[in-house]
């Protein structure tokens, strides 16, 4: 040929990004030192476009010891006796430990527990804060410092240190990370009892905390806002469904908050319903007079209206988790999660973990506990997890650094890894 060009620069970037999204991970990611505008195309638009496809993979969850002086619990246990476990997993975290499972046909994408290997520290369930799309968020006390992990590549990396006039419990901070939106993620911790209120946020992008004051009224007594720590990001928006009938709406663009009312405000017994994003809409199922309620939030509705999307008798469900999985202490069944991508359902009991499709009515078993484990999801979040390529852009020099001074925000210097 007489032209100088290769026959790569003769591709369209279309075509290319075609080639590369169909490479396997590790050929892929060599693929990023052929050039800079190899590194640019397929850290901006392959490695997303493949995090946004894949599918849900596993779970995260915590786990509880059943104290000996509680006895066996059952469905048919009194209300007090079970206000007495609800009461032991909530008030003490020293009992509670992180767990994992993968979900069926999916065992290759789930990285399962390989975060403890790529933590700087020794953690327990508490220190788990979030996941969100592949990214987790764990928190080591008491200073706090906040590691944001990509299981997928191994990859953890420290955060600055926030303002000292952080008084918040760190166990209210979450991850915001949607990568059809950006590559880059979140922290965001709400301190609403404290005056002034506000939003701690700092961003991946930048590498700072910044701090932006908002304006809440909350109802009394404040104790409320320990119970649900879990927040859902779901395009722009965290929702919080920490008060008794209310949803915290925080909007992360115009650092604004406002609040909707679940759809049982009537009925606010323990467990709290759950909430959360199913087959790509905001949704709150509870379980109520013998049924599992599920509805779907109309976002175009200025005041949030639920619109009443799946009723189904509770004994079918009781029936089916009974023919996966037979346990003398059943205790009781709730919805723990929802689905991001499907209409499934996570449910559970004290010993087992089930999905459950709305649609079809199919249910299957996800995990199985020991005797003296219990499921904490009526109380704690359970994640889903997606396998993302995500690189995570690190502050640090050397992880050393976090340890010989306190002042070692001040030298952060911004690289990518």
């Amino acid at each position: 040929m007489g032209s100088q060009e290769t026959s790569l620069e003769l591709l369209s970037v279309d075509l290319i990004i075609n080639i590369l999204v169909k490479l396997s991970e590790k050929d892929l990611i060599r693929c990023k030192c052929v050039s800079k505008e190899w590194h640019r195309i397929i850290t901006h638009v392959c490695v997303p476009r493949l995090s946004v496809e894949a599918p849900v993979s596993g779970v995260y969850f915590r786990i509880a010891q059943l104290p000996g002086s509680l006895g066996h619990l059952t469905t048919y246990s009194p209300q007090k006796v079970k206000k007495l476990l609800f009461d032991h997993i909530k008030s003490d975290d020293s009992v509670h430990i992180m767990d994992g499972a993968p979900l069926k046909d999916e065992k290759s994408g789930f990285e399962g527990m390989s975060y403890a290997s790529i933590l700087p520290f020794d953690h327990r369930g508490p220190d788990f804060l979030d996941c969100c799309n592949g990214l987790l968020l764990f928190v080591h006390r008491p200073k706090p410092r906040f590691y944001v992990c990509n299981p997928a590549i191994k990859q953890c990396v420290p955060i600055p240190l926030p303002p000292p006039t952080l008084h918040l419990p760190s166990l209210y901070a979450s991850l915001a990370f949607d990568p059809s939106e950006s590559i880059h993620y979140r922290i965001v911790i709400l301190s609403l009892t404290t005056q002034p209120q506000y939003l701690l946020i700092f961003c991946s992008q930048t590498g700072e905390w910044m701090t932006h004051e908002v304006q809440v009224r909350l109802p009394v007594p404040y104790e409320c806002f320990r119970m649900v720590r879990h927040c859902v990001y779901f395009k722009g928006m965290l929702y919080r469904l920490s008060l008794p009938d209310k949803i915290l709406c925080i909007d992360l663009e115009s650092k604004t908050i406002h609040i909707i009312a679940s759809p049982d405000e009537r009925n606010i017994s323990l467990p709290r319903g759950c909430f959360g994003v199913l087959a790509g809409s905001l949704s709150y199922a509870k379980r109520e007079y013998g049924h599992l309620w599920v509805w779907l939030l109309d976002n175009h509705s200025k005041q949030g209206e639920w619109i009443l999307k799946y009723k189904i008798a509770f004994s079918h469900i009781y029936e089916l988790a009974l023919s996966l999985y037979f346990a003398t202490f059943t205790i009781w069944i709730h919805t723990f999660a929802f689905h991001p991508k499907s209409n499934i359902i996570f449910l559970g009991s004290a010993r087992s973990l089930m999905m459950y499709d709305l649609s079809s009515g199919h249910m299957e078993l996800v995990q199985s506990n020991a005797i003296s484990d219990i499921h904490c999801g009526s109380l704690f979040s359970l994640f889903t997890y997606r396998h993302t390529l995500i690189t995570l852009k690190s502050w640090c020099r050397t992880p050393n650094d976090l340890d010989n001074s306190e002042e070692v925000q001040d030298d952060w210097c911004f690289t990518e890894q």
